[in-house]
């Protein structure tokens, strides 16, 4: 017979002309059934998330976000729906911050934006939330090495091969 927690995992729902349907947890359909097998489950494998796959989501998500309300800590957390300081030691774990990985999404955004060349330079530091465009073009020099109109010139004479 079936445990008292095996029987409260299942569902039995109303049915059609089909009969009923039973719903039951879908990892139950490893577990080896045999005429003498105990419906006990193997214990889980002990979970190893890649970090590598973490981290290369993690960067496309914030890569998505950081022209959308600004980018900070709490809300790079939230985009993974971690607490700020949980994201803080995982991406510990993997060799980088939250600050650095802020600044690299921003950096590159803004370099996207410069090379196509379709936005003023006040309308990039706008979208990136800088609310004075010397600001921005002070964060991009000191971060990139270029200012912000140099990095566009030299973006608009590289062969694009």
């Amino acid at each position: 017979s079936i445990s008292d927690g095996y029987k409260a995992a299942f569902q039995a729902l109303r049915g059609d002309e089909m009969g009923f349907r039973i719903q039951f947890p879908s990892e139950w359909l490893a577990f080896a059934v045999g005429k003498h097998t105990k419906l006990v489950p193997e214990p889980a494998p002990k979970a190893n998330p890649d970090g590598a796959s973490f981290l290369s989501g993690f960067r496309v998500l914030l890569a998505q976000s950081v022209t959308e309300g600004g980018a900070t800590a709490d809300r790079a957390a939230d985009l993974v729906s971690m607490s700020r300081s949980q994201l803080a030691r995982r991406l510990k774990s993997l060799g980088t911050t939250i600050s650095f990985e802020i600044e690299k999404a921003k950096l590159a955004s803004a370099e996207i934006e410069l090379a196509a060349d379709s936005a003023s330079i006040e309308e990039i530091a706008a979208k990136l939330c800088y609310t004075d465009p010397s600001n921005f073009a002070r964060w991009f020099k000191r971060t990139s090495g270029a200012t912000p109109s140099a990095y566009r010139r030299q973006s608009m004479t590289q062969d694009p091969a």
